[in-house]
């Protein structure tokens, strides 16, 4: 399982890879590196300390998913000095 970045007509969308299926989770329409970010935040080892955690918000994401909402860079969290899972959606 790991999150993986794809160009599509909405822009770039990071989605959840496990073995064959793949779903959507976030939109950051032309943000590429956002979207790059966005995937090594979901890929490290400190995202997914607490599995059970994890695994209920990447179901939320794919439960909620919607292609017209972007968002740009994750929230930086002071406190643990790394980008947090917190996504600011983009203005239209």
């Amino acid at each position: 399982m790991k999150a993986v970045k794809t160009h599509t007509s909405d822009g770039y969308v990071v989605s959840w890879m496990d073995g064959y299926n793949v779903s959507p989770l976030k939109c950051f329409g032309d943000y590429q590196n956002a979207a790059i970010e966005f995937c090594n935040i979901l890929n490290s080892v400190e995202a997914q300390k607490d599995q059970q955690k994890f695994e209920r918000q990447i179901k939320l994401w794919i439960s909620t998913f919607n292609p017209q909402d972007k968002y740009s860079y994750p929230e930086w969290d002071k406190a643990k000095g790394i980008f947090s899972l917190k996504l600011k959606k983009q203005r239209v």
